[in-house]
């Protein structure tokens, strides 16, 4: 529900004149036309009169492996010790942020956001995005679902380093003996594809 524009701060900036891509996932439960998958959008600014405009096209839609979204509407989505009360999991927004990097022959960006794996569990959904500097087309790299044991996770933050390696932290907690805190994974350039060990 909440797009996250690309984010090139911390690497070599795309050139100028280039559309800021701006992503949202939808989920297939939200009714016809909707897919598991990450949409993504262009945005072109014109700066060259004295009112600036701006015009955003659809310009990918790329398919993931399924994955649920829901969350509760009273926002109490993530158990803790002691309490009934749940915590909001955030659902519906991709986490800060969305980190665009540039390599020789293409572009990449890492999202993540929540997802339900049970009623009483949430996790993290993770994926790289690749765009063809030839063509412009994204496609998804890899993704997974970092669920390592039964505790929840939620409110992700993800990001790459100049060797590709990614590095995920985010907040864990379970309803009898783990207060929420923060933790953090990550993979090797190396590692296998869609694992986080």
């Amino acid at each position: 529900f909440c797009p996250m524009p690309g984010c090139a701060a911390d690497g070599v900036l795309p050139q100028s004149g280039t559309p800021c891509p701006i992503f949202s996932y939808s989920d297939n439960a939200w009714g016809t036309g909707f897919i598991d998958g990450v949409n993504i959008y262009n945005m072109s600014v014109n700066w060259a009169t004295t009112t600036p405009t701006a015009t955003i096209t659809l310009a990918n839609a790329v398919p993931t492996l399924a994955f649920d979204a829901s969350y509760d509407a009273n926002w109490l989505d993530c158990p803790q010790p002691n309490t009934t009360q749940k915590l909001d999991g955030i659902g519906g927004v991709i986490m800060y942020r969305v980190q665009w990097k540039t390599w020789p022959t293409y572009n990449s960006v890492v999202l993540n956001w929540g997802v339900k794996i049970s009623t009483s569990q949430r996790s993290i959904k993770w994926c790289e995005l690749r765009q063809d500097k030839t063509t412009g087309a994204w496609t998804l790299y890899q993704e997974g679902i970092y669920t390592p044991d039964s505790d929840t996770r939620w409110m992700g933050s993800i990001c790459m380093d100049n060797n590709g390696s990614i590095g995920l932290s985010y907040m864990k907690s379970n309803a009898t003996s783990l207060f929420p805190g923060l933790y953090y994974t990550g993979r090797r350039s190396c590692d296998p594809l869609g694992t986080l060990p």
